[in-house]
């Protein structure tokens, strides 16, 4: 409700009377309220002048905080103000790809981890780290580099050299989610060094 709020208040005319709450007195008239429309991208696809009609519940020619509100709310315009661009863009993406956003923030979380120098994209020696946390691969033994190579021409679906977030989405999805019960990290905990139990024993 704050965003809200802040915008309502933010095209009013300040009034200087002690008794005057912009929440409660305050009234956007209709060339008010086309400049606060201009302002925001509604992801309902009106006019200014169908906002306004919705807006304007009671019709009396002007909007006050409450029809603003829920206008705002039920308009489409709560994640243009709530986010930042780099979020929509991410909101976006989780649309395209039927995801929720919690799925896509954490998604995010994992990728920019590994993205070590904040380019937007994955390079092969952070995609092979990426790799080996993700695969557990025992203190002292390295990825397999037939195998991590293998992957990574998997993961880099445009072959340019580099895997953007997209490409790891999918990449991480099909392998470390989509498992049938068996993640993929068995790989590696099947090749574990196991002692033989002949180790002890001295033969010489």
């Amino acid at each position: 409700a704050k965003q809200a709020a802040d915008l309502f208040k933010s095209y009013l005319p300040v009034v200087d009377r002690p008794d005057y709450d912009a929440l409660r007195d305050g009234q956007l008239t209709p060339a008010q309220f086309r400049e606060v429309f201009g302002s925001v991208k509604s992801a309902s696809g009106q006019n200014s002048e169908e906002a306004l009609y919705q807006a304007d519940t009671d019709g009396s020619g002007s909007v006050d905080f409450k029809e603003f509100a829920f206008w705002y709310y039920c308009g489409g315009f709560s994640e243009d103000f709530c986010l930042s661009e780099d979020e929509k863009k991410l909101r976006v993406f989780a649309r395209a790809l039927n995801l929720n956003a919690e799925e896509v923030d954490r998604y995010d979380r994992r990728f920019k981890k590994h993205d070590i120098d904040g380019n937007g994209s994955i390079d092969f020696e952070e995609f092979t780290n990426l790799i080996t946390e993700l695969t557990k691969v025992p203190a002292g033994q390295k990825l397999d580099a037939k195998r991590a190579q293998a992957l990574w021409r998997e993961a880099d679906l445009d072959g340019n050299g580099q895997v953007d977030f997209k490409e790891f989405v999918v990449f991480y999805k099909k392998h470390f989610e989509n498992t049938a019960g068996c993640p993929f990290e068995c790989y590696y905990t099947s090749i574990r060094y196991v002692k033989p139990a002949f180790a002890d024993y001295d033969y010489y």
